[in-house]
């Protein structure tokens, strides 16, 4: 796979990430301002994405996210962005806690993970499952639980307050 250019990625998404930026910060010439300087420091910098970079996309979220946050930082506004990290923190702790997973799903045995990403990962259901597994649904529903009481104690190891509980 061939390394894809900042220019065309900023190109395809500008107005999604000016809106993502103003969705932050509240302010149209800003939220301009910041995925124009963004593109220019990034495409002086990498000039192309780093294969690496599974998410581009989401790569490029998360740099207009804290890029917007900086930037109003630097203004001296105040933004309500409680129980949120910005810049640098933020970004060594997505990484970290995607190695976390990374690294709990591959301590997790083989046939576990295969019915784990098969179900979480391919959204498959479980009688589907089942037949290409061939194992049984209650198996499937097993190897489930099992699966994510092994995730849920490795991020609870990660951050004590994680209660497993979605929010929102």
């Amino acid at each position: 796979m061939k390394n894809e250019n900042i220019c065309d990625l900023f190109l395809n998404q500008y107005e999604s990430l000016k809106q993502h930026s103003y969705f932050i910060c509240k302010d149209k010439e800003m939220s301009e301002d910041i995925v124009q300087e963004t593109f220019l420091y990034m495409f002086s910098k990498y000039g192309e994405v780093d294969e690496k970079i599974k998410n581009k996309s989401g790569f490029l979220y998360k740099a207009i996210k804290y890029a917007t946050y900086n930037e109003l930082k630097k203004r001296r506004k105040t933004v309500d962005i409680a129980d949120h990290n910005t810049g640098e923190d933020s970004l060594r702790n997505d990484f970290l806690l995607e190695d976390l997973i990374t690294k709990s799903i591959a301590a997790i045995p083989e046939r576990r993970r295969e019915v784990f990403r098969l179900r979480r990962l391919r959204n498959l259901k479980v009688n589907e499952i089942a037949k290409i597994m061939d194992i049984t649904p209650k198996t499937v529903e097993n190897h489930i639980t099992i699966a994510l009481k092994a995730l849920k104690k490795d991020f609870h190891l990660y951050d004590p307050n994680f209660s497993g509980q979605a929010t929102g």
